[in-house]
């Protein structure tokens, strides 16, 4: 399963990423990454935090982080974007300023849909009925800070969960994109879910 975990340090609470990763993940060790030779060759997740994605996508390519996280997905490396992580893993930026996107999941995104830090909030996050048994739950809470908004989503890409109506919870083979932030929220519903996808997919 899940013993090695990688969290991106370079913006955002990846503290509070790496510490409810560990907590559910019971007996998985920790790292964090701002450069390429941070990742370990026995990383099973990688986890981009939310931050400032325009300056995340930069650091990340002067050092040619980004690279390697997009050789680590394509090798079934199980990655995980959260609001400006979600924003990087996707095919397309509607409005991308200086963020370039990595392609590593077929949707479209729009940075700070909802508008400024000030509008930051609690929402009801509602899981699609298969996903739900996972959840243990039909629904859970989604802390939204200056989050994106998903406009689109290809044949391939899996819903997961919605709000409102839009996509805030979607997959891709190994890549999971969130608009919101699971590691604010007290319940693990969100990485049930994960933990359930991750085994289907593993040989027995």
């Amino acid at each position: 399963m899940v013993k090695n975990i990688v969290v991106v340090a370079i913006q955002g609470d990846y503290a509070s990423h790496a510490e409810k990763a560990h907590e559910f993940f019971s007996g998985s060790s920790v790292f964090f990454a701002i450069k390429p030779e941070d990742i370990p060759s026995s990383a099973d997740m990688i986890i981009l935090p939310g931050g400032e994605s325009s300056a995340i996508s930069l650091i990340s390519k002067l050092s040619g982080l980004d690279k390697k996280i997009i050789s680590e997905a394509e090798k079934g490396t199980f990655i995980i974007g959260t609001c400006a992580g979600c924003i990087l893993l996707s095919k397309k930026i509607a409005n991308p300023g200086k963020a370039e996107p990595w392609k590593l999941i077929d949707i479209t995104v729009e940075r700070n849909a909802y508008g400024r830090q000030i509008d930051s909030s609690f929402k009801t996050v509602t899981f699609s009925e298969s996903r739900s048994k996972l959840a243990g739950s039909k629904k859970c809470e989604g802390v939204f800070i200056r989050a994106p908004k998903i406009t689109q989503t290809g044949k391939d890409t899996e819903v997961i969960a919605d709000c409102q109506g839009s996509p805030v919870f979607v997959r891709q083979k190994n890549i999971f994109a969130m608009t919101f932030h699971p590691e604010l929220s007290e319940g693990f519903e969100v990485y049930k879910i994960i933990e359930g996808i991750i085994r289907e997919r593993q040989p027995s």
